[in-house]
């Protein structure tokens, strides 16, 4: 079920503004000093652009962070405001970061937000997100690149059913098997009722093909 200020609940507040706490001497981070522990504001909020928030980092083959975020455009910070996936990288560990580049434009009628990133087992990255057109059609998609997040693929989408699906970012988990995981929430129109219900959608060939688990209802 999606917590407050992930896709659908009650409007967040003014601003939203993307900070990360990295451990230098952990599995991100290789070039800071040892153990050092930081935060860091690295997407301020700001007029014209009032929430940056659901995030995620993965580490790239050159040392470099890649860190992917729902970066809101114009005055509506809310889950049905204009966004796109913004981008920023890394060199040294976190410390700094490069301007923003746009990772995923709004090809929703809404939005496109809440990117997951992960390192597959074959070394190629996934990235799934949102793009919601209404209240009642939201919809989740997964893409792979095989060349470090500089091209990806066709947007596959996890679920073929109509109504209102959200992945909430950071989400993506691959097991022993190689099986990827995509933990989904659903409901046929938020405007209509809030009750979510879950699943997962599992894919065996590294996002090629999508099915869906079992429904959990709470």
């Amino acid at each position: 079920m999606p917590p407050k200020g992930s896709n659908g609940k009650s409007a967040p507040p003014a601003r939203f503004t993307i900070a990360v706490l990295l451990a230098a001497a952990g599995a991100l981070s290789a070039a800071p000093p040892a153990r050092s522990i930081f935060t860091l504001i690295v997407c301020p909020a700001g007029p014209e652009r009032p929430r940056n928030s659901e995030g995620d980092i993965v580490k790239l083959r050159n040392g470099q962070l890649l860190l992917a975020y729902s970066e809101f455009i114009g005055s509506d910070g809310s889950d049905f405001g204009s966004a796109r996936i913004g981008a920023k990288t890394s060199r040294d560990g976190g410390h700094t970061w490069s301007a923003p580049y746009v990772l995923m434009p709004n090809d929703g009628r809404m939005n496109v937000m809440s990117p997951s990133l992960l390192r597959l087992k074959s070394g190629r990255l996934a990235f799934s997100y949102t793009v919601k057109n209404s209240t009642s059609d939201d919809r989740v998609y997964v893409r792979i690149s095989s060349d470090e997040a500089r091209t990806w693929s066709a947007p596959v989408r996890v679920n073929a059913q109509t109504g209102y699906w959200g992945i909430n970012n950071a989400r993506l988990v691959q097991l022993r098997s190689g099986r990827i995981l995509a933990p989904l929430w659903f409901v046929d129109d938020w405007n209509k009722s809030h009750h979510t219900k879950d699943l997962a959608s599992y894919s065996d060939d590294e996002g090629k093909t999508w099915s869906l688990g079992g429904v959990v209802d709470i």
